[in-house]
């Protein structure tokens, strides 16, 4: 039986470490990949609204949005959409798709 206080109870009544709040190597990983990626995005949400004041769009997408890459994406494209009329919306598209993978490929 298992307790709230991080613990589990043996069959003889001993406190056990709980190894669903243990750290494995997998967890290490992912958590490696996953700040950096992170990073990388908000540097570059940063570096492309730098770019976009540079040509002129007046208000472009803010770049903290890259803390959140899908709405980063979708906010960006509307932005841009607005500033450039007809641009395409291939970006939602693509981050749509990859969305779609990325929950096929974690939950099967």
């Amino acid at each position: 039986m298992k307790s709230l206080h991080g613990y589990a109870i043996g069959p003889d009544g001993a406190q056990l470490a709980d190894p669903d709040l243990e750290l494995s190597l997998g967890d290490l990983i992912v958590g490696g990949v996953a700040l950096p990626t992170c990073a990388a995005n908000v540097v570059m949400a940063y570096l492309d609204r730098r770019r976009l004041k540079r040509l002129g769009v007046v208000r472009p997408f803010h770049w903290a949005w890259g803390f959140l890459p899908n709405i980063y994406v979708i906010g960006r494209t509307v932005v841009a959409r607005k500033a450039v009329p007809g641009s395409s919306i291939a970006p939602i598209m693509i981050a749509i798709g990859l969305t779609i993978v990325n929950v096929v490929v974690n939950y099967s």
